[in-house]
């Protein structure tokens, strides 16, 4: 049985999100979202902010990841 994430279930996504969060929250939503609707054939929404995140979402293709002060949280239904 595979083991299912419950913050991340799309790799491509994550790296994705790896690679474009950088220092400001708004411009890591964009870019994110711009190279995840291209790269990945979809349309998504995304949220950024600075260190705390809170929300309640059903998706089902869909990803959060931190890296440094920012948190975005990335989805599809």
């Amino acid at each position: 049985m595979q083991e299912i994430n419950p913050v991340c279930n799309n790799d491509q996504l994550m790296t994705i999100m790896e690679k474009k969060i950088g220092t400001n929250a708004t411009e890591a939503a964009f870019a994110i979202k711009k190279e995840a609707d291209s790269k990945l054939k979809a349309q998504f929404s995304v949220f950024c902010a600075m260190n705390d995140l809170i929300y309640v979402a059903h998706a089902g293709n869909f990803c959060q990841y931190k890296k440094g002060d920012i948190i975005c949280f990335a989805y599809k239904f």
